[in-house]
């Protein structure tokens, strides 16, 4: 080899790879987090109902994610879960014993929420997602 190629090499060649491996390296997705915990009113489960995480503020690669809440628990696994930072929670749950549901007209019906306003519409609850395991447990009192 001449000793002007083996120059240009090390001028450009080299910087060059390293830069275009830092920025493959760069350019990956997000890592993502699963989430589990409990639900319960006033101390007794939540027997079904449902539990939203909405991205709050600048969460790189955020998402909003749902899970379903069964017997008072619910998980959300990994796949599919959420970057590191700060979520709003939402709860909703209906109250079987005293919502009237009518099938044959969705107008008549009335529903009785469970959870109170200020965990769904009017939340301004949060949790943070780490790298790691992340429970949560929500024990809403309700007068």
């Amino acid at each position: 080899m001449n000793l002007k190629f083996c120059k240009i090499i090390l001028t450009f060649a080299i910087p060059l790879l390293a830069a275009l491996i830092t920025i493959a390296g760069c350019s990956g997705k997000p890592e993502r987090f699963g989430f589990s915990g409990t639900v319960t009113v006033n101390g007794s489960p939540v027997v079904e109902g449902n539990l939203r995480l909405t991205p709050q503020g600048d969460v790189e690669g955020s998402t909003r994610c749902a899970a379903n809440i069964r017997e008072g628990k619910f998980t959300f696994p990994a796949d599919g879960g959420l970057s590191p930072g700060t979520y709003v929670v939402c709860i909703n749950a209906v109250d079987r014993e005293r919502s009237v549901i009518d099938d044959s007209s969705p107008a008549k019906s009335k529903i009785v929420e469970l959870i109170p306003p200020e965990w769904n519409v009017k939340s301004t609850h949060t949790i943070e997602i780490v790298p790691g395991k992340n429970v949560f447990d929500f024990a809403i009192t309700k007068e």
